[in-house]
């Protein structure tokens, strides 16, 4: 009873290190836990890791996941974490070694590397996959991010997660072509009956059965008009206002300031001032403009030797 009473209340301050993200108090209590011979459990070591990763300290994460006993068995959530601390740090590499380690574990099969003692062998899930296109995404690692989406076909299905990540790797190096057609494919992927998880909530259509792009997935697509280098100045703004008046319109999907900033971002380069003006007329309709916003119109009318609308945009 005091070692079960004991691991709540180290569950308890664990959780509250996560929030402040005071990853080495998480690293001093898992220590003082072995040093008093209390068994930290799967809970504790999965919330450490997780305030390390709030922390920015992937270095640290990844210790303690290669230092979990038999008696704190690593699951699913233990991998998940472990990549998203890793993809903290860039280290997609690393992600993409635990999501293989994980795999092979989970199959019976001993990695040639390390062994992971009490391991409790679950198959990979969404969750963990996404977790990894997301460690590629940040690191502009587009080439994997793409490999691992269509390996990701089987055995589990793709979710709208997994797009918007991987849409928002090539937005990371230009490759807005290449975006776009992925957003195109996106719609046309099939939703398998009894298989729909809760992250489809928001961006599945009853009556359609396929995925639907939500408003991070256009903030990805415009944002890859912003960073394209495709020469025509004027039509990378063009279609970022296409994407942001029609596409979002047509699925009914709702901007935000992330939305309105990238657009305005975009047409920076070739954005007419007067246009500029007015999206940000529009965006302060229904939300709050930030020094972005101000920052972008200010550069579309500088450019277009507008210098009334570049001191009073507002």
């Amino acid at each position: 009873m005091g070692t079960l009473k004991s691991r709540f209340l180290v569950n308890k301050l664990l959780a509250t290190c996560v929030k402040k993200a005071k990853w080495a108090k998480a690293i001093r209590v898992l220590g003082e836990m072995k040093e008093l011979h209390i068994e930290p459990g799967t809970v504790a070591v999965n919330t450490a890791m997780r305030a390390c990763e709030q922390g920015s300290m992937w270095q640290q994460a990844l210790h303690i996941f290669h230092e979990a006993s038999p008696g704190s068995p690593l699951d699913v959530v233990s991998f998940s974490t472990a990549i998203n601390a890793c993809g903290r740090g860039s280290r997609w590499a690393d992600a993409l070694h635990l999501l293989e380690l994980q795999d092979l574990e989970a199959c019976g099969h001993k990695s040639n590397h390390e062994e992971l003692p009490g391991f409790r062998g679950q198959q990979v899930d969404m969750v963990m996959w996404n977790s990894a296109i997301s460690a590629c995404e940040k690191a502009a690692a587009w080439t994997w991010a793409m490999h691992l989406l269509w390996s990701a076909c089987h055995p589990i299905t793709p979710d709208v997660v997994t797009y918007n990540s991987t849409i928002s790797s090539l937005s990371r190096v230009r490759r807005w072509n290449d975006a776009l057609q992925l957003c195109s494919e996106m719609e046309r992927i099939e939703i398998r009956h009894g298989l729909m998880p809760s992250t489809f909530s928001t961006c599945f259509m009853p009556g359609d059965g396929t995925l639907q792009p939500t408003t991070i997935t256009f903030n990805a697509l415009i944002s890859a008009c912003d960073l394209a280098d495709c020469g025509d100045k004027g039509h990378q703004w063009q279609k970022a206002m296409c994407i942001l008046f029609e596409d979002m319109w047509q699925h009914r999907v709702q901007a935000n300031l992330v939305t309105f900033n990238s657009a305005i971002s975009a047409g920076e380069k070739g954005l007419p001032w007067v246009e500029a003006l007015a999206l940000l007329e529009q965006l302060q309709r229904s939300l709050q403009a930030d020094s972005r916003s101000f920052a972008a119109v200010a550069s579309a009318c500088a450019k277009g030797q507008s210098w009334s609308g570049a001191l009073y945009p507002e």
